[in-house]
């Protein structure tokens, strides 16, 4: 299974671990740590989409 985010910014993501008090900025850390792979796919108008692979167990529930 694979999921995709897009946004408006050009700035590509950074993995970067924060201490426990930041508000933010461990996402891709967390993505890193779930998912087979992932990466950053620019999009023509200037935006960018995060996108991640994650292994699907068979006979696991569908998101709904």
């Amino acid at each position: 299974m694979t999921v995709t985010v897009q946004d408006l910014s050009p700035l590509v993501p950074l993995v970067a671990a924060g201490s426990k008090m930041d508000p933010g900025g461990r996402g891709l850390v967390i993505v890193d740590l779930l998912s087979s792979h992932w990466g950053v796919t620019n999009r023509p108008d200037g935006s960018k989409a995060v996108w991640a692979a994650f292994a699907a167990e068979a006979g696991g529930a569908a998101a709904s």
